[in-house]
């Protein structure tokens, strides 16, 4: 936890650990595994377009979510991320 509690760092900080932002990237991360396996073979080019663009999204929020974690906690993250499943969405 940041020390100084006016700072930017521990707004961040408060996001990254709160319950609802955990439910939100877990929604996402179901319905970006629900996107993943609409794909289909001889699929149209306009329902494929459609698919990639909206995985950009989810990996454009996958992303915001990544470098929120690393303002909040800093670069050392194995000293303040206690979860090992933050570790491996860090690498994937």
């Amino acid at each position: 936890m940041p020390k100084d509690r006016n700072s930017m760092k521990y707004k961040i900080w408060r996001l990254v650990v709160s319950t609802p932002f955990e439910y939100f990237i877990m929604i996402l991360i179901v319905l970006n595994t629900l996107l993943l396996m609409m794909k289909f073979y001889q699929q149209k080019k306009s329902y494929k377009t459609a698919l990639h663009y909206m995985n950009m999204v989810f990996t454009g929020m996958f992303t915001i979510e990544c470098v929120l974690k690393i303002l909040a906690f800093g670069v050392r993250v194995r000293e303040h991320v206690p979860s090992s499943s933050n570790h491996i969405r860090l690498i994937i």
